[in-house]
């Protein structure tokens, strides 16, 4: 009777520990953040496409949220390791959310943020958001290694990379592939941080047709100087900071064709 006990509580723990693994998600910064590692993490976390809803009327671009009350926020979580961990959500977090119409792709970004500093020398080092976007979602992959002549290689025709940056009223297109001269956005400052929404037209995101079931590469990257410099960023989907120059690491999202309830 004892061994028959001890058999069925052994198969019982057996069973449990399975159970736990098949749904454990190891956090990123317990991930040996090779390429090869991250590949596997990222092909994890892709699953199905993040779905863009239409908007339900028209969009005032004003950096007020009320209008996005119905569409679910996507939380930008990944840390990358700066030396700086983030210690509080208040220091650096940040959601967004997307919709489109027939004739624009909108973002409204929610940005947690205690001291907003634009103090630093190159773009990347200051307070702003950056949005990633490759038009076809052809995700053309990088040579290893930084590249050594810009744009990069890996860039064509459709991708690109745009900035937000408090304080500074245009959009700044970090490869001059896209014409931004269209874009629409506003900056609000906030209690904890600050907004942005942006209107981006189809007209000027080339091989990106405003129609149902578009995939396209997407990314989004908050950076954060708290003296000076950057010390830390987060993005949405990738967990390495190659987006600049590599597009294979981006997410997909695509154009749903029903509005959010």
């Amino acid at each position: 009777m004892k061994i028959f006990s001890f058999l069925l509580l052994f198969g019982t723990l057996l069973i449990s520990s399975c159970a736990l693994d098949s749904g454990m998600q190891f956090p990123i910064e317990e991930v040996n953040l090779n390429d090869h590692s991250e590949q596997i993490h990222m092909n994890s976390r892709q699953g199905q496409p993040l779905k863009v809803f239409k908007a339900p009327g028209f969009i005032t671009i004003d950096g007020i949220a009320e209008e996005w009350s119905d569409v679910p926020p996507r939380k930008m979580r990944e840390e990358l390791n700066t030396g700086f961990p983030i210690e509080k959500k208040w220091d650096l977090s940040g959601t967004f959310q997307m919709l489109w119409d027939e004739n624009h792709l909108y973002f409204f970004a929610t940005i947690l943020d205690q001291e907003i500093n634009v103090s630093g020398e190159a773009l990347f080092e200051k307070d702003g958001l950056e949005i990633y976007i490759d038009g076809d979602n052809s995700k053309n992959e990088a040579a290893p290694g930084p590249p050594i002549v810009f744009p990069p290689p890996a860039y064509d025709s459709n991708d690109e990379f745009i900035r937000f940056v408090p304080g500074i009223p245009d959009p700044l297109p970090a490869w001059g592939i896209y014409d931004v001269s269209n874009i629409s956005f506003e900056i609000l400052q906030t209690e904890n941080g600050y907004n942005v929404e942006i209107s981006m037209p189809f007209s000027d995101l080339p091989d990106f047709p405003a129609q149902p079931g578009h995939e396209f590469g997407l990314e989004l990257q908050l950076n954060d100087n708290d003296g000076g410099q950057r010390q830390n960023f987060l993005k949405w989907f990738s967990g390495l900071d190659h987006s600049y120059y590599d597009p294979s690491t981006f997410g997909t999202a695509v154009l749903f064709d029903s509005v959010a309830e």
